[in-house]
Order: C-alpha cells, then structure tokens, then sequence
C-alpha cells in the first residue's frame, strides 16, 4: 500500500456524501426489485456509503474493494448504521474466487472501471458482472466522458479539503497528463497534509482509460449486454457525448 493509499479516508471524507446519495441511491434503487428486497453487488465499493444507504432502506449487498483502509471504514460504518450488508477485501478481476452468488444490480462507479490496466480488463470485469447477475438484472456504470475531456482539454480537478484521525488537514490536488499517443492518461494526485506551519506533500500517479461511449458500449456489447442506456447524470437526463463530463449507464442482457 503506498502513503497516498491512507490519505484516502480524509478524502472520502471530503466528499459531500448526503448530496451526492440523495442524487444517485433513488436512481440505483429505481433498477431494483419494487416486491423484495434487492441484492447488489459493488464493485470498487469504497467506503460503502452505497451499500450502508441501501442497506437502510431494505436491500442487501455485497462489496469489494481492493483497499484494506476502505474495506475497514465500510464495515464501521455498516456496524454503526446496524445494516446487514457485507464487505470483502478483492480485486475485482478476481471476484469470482471469493463470490457465486447472483445480484439483481451491479454497480460500478466513480470512474473505477477506468482505472483497469487495460481494455481486456474492462471486458472481463463486465464478462464477470454479466455471469453475476440474475435474469433481469442491471448493471450501473459510471465513468468520465473522454470524448469530451478530450475536446475540451480539461485536465485540473477543483481543490478539495479534507482531514485525517489526527486532525491534521489533507489539501487534494487532483490533474492530468494526457497522453497523445494512446488512449490513456496519467492522473496526478497529491496531498498536501499539515497543520498551522508544518506541511509536507504526498504524491502518487493513476493511468487512467480514455473511456467514451463508442468504448464502454463495444466492451458491453463484446461479453453480453444488449440493452444498453446512457444518461448524462442520475436524473435520467439524456446523453450528450459532447458536453457531459460523466456519463452513467445502464445495461442488461
């Protein structure tokens, strides 16, 4: 695990949590069974902010997380809200070793997907959600939009301030390298963590898939999925591949 890996949790932190769910739990909820309670499956679940919220109001879950700090925060926070939801510590290449159950949705978000190796690994991570889910089921996806990134040129993220156990403040700097050779980019991070006049920086890189919609529905198409939606946010709004930065799907087979 490197250094930048425990910063996380202060960044998770940071995040607007009740906004954020408040926009997207109704629309993952709208994709589950309205007669029972639901199971899902999370893939790159985090901390489980996910799961924990649709753990409250009567689904239930699986989620996995190659980072031990994230899986350890979800579990707390499933204890403390006292829901039945269940988290792993697993690639999500590799899920099958540890999972044979079925799920009626399957979710992938924040642009998770796209910090795969490769290609080939986006298509065996859906191959898995297709055999993962039941007859009927859905998968949610989302992912930046590199169609437009790459028009526009955007490449620094908004400052976003958090903080750790101890107290101290972590300052995220988030931007990228594109690359204009390969459908890749390079996302740089560092946090800067300190308190009153003592700061130090933590750095690390992510290689990042150029993903757009031609890609991720070729992938989906490739292991399965026919029906294949995208929406340009969590209000169903219609996808514009120009203008929208993130885009969300939903597929079945």
């Amino acid at each position: 695990m490197s250094s930048f890996d425990r910063l996380a949790i202060a960044y998770d932190n940071a995040i607007d949590w009740e906004s954020r769910l408040s926009r997207e739990i109704p629309f993952i909820e709208s994709y589950l069974p309205r007669d029972r309670p639901g199971n899902v499956l999370d893939l790159a679940c985090g901390s489980g902010r996910h799961l924990v919220r649709l753990g409250e109001i009567n689904h239930n879950g699986l989620g996995i997380d190659h980072s031990s700090d994230m899986i350890r925060a979800a579990r707390a926070l499933a204890m403390k809200r006292g829901v039945d939801v269940l988290f792993e510590i697993k690639d999500m290449r590799d899920l099958e070793s540890v999972v044979s159950d079925t799920f009626d949705t399957v979710l992938c978000l924040g642009n998770s997907l796209a910090q795969l190796p490769t290609l080939e690994d986006v298509r065996q991570v859906l191959s898995i959600a297709a055999r993962r889910l039941r007859s009927g089921g859905h998968i949610i996806l989302q992912t930046l939009n590199f169609e437009e990134i790459r028009r526009s040129g955007f490449r620094f993220f908004p400052l976003r301030e958090g903080r750790l156990e101890d107290g101290r403040t972590v300052v995220f700097v988030r931007f990228f390298e594109h690359d204009p050779d390969r459908p890749m980019s390079t996302l740089v991070m560092a946090g800067l963590v300190g308190s009153n006049v003592e700061w130090s920086a933590i750095t690390s890189t992510q290689q990042v898939l150029n993903l757009d919609m031609p890609i991720l529905k070729g992938a989906l198409n490739v292991v399965g999925f026919s029906d294949i939606r995208f929406f340009g946010n969590y209000d169903w709004s219609e996808f514009n591949p120009e203008r929208h930065r993130s885009m969300v799907c939903v597929a079945s087979h």
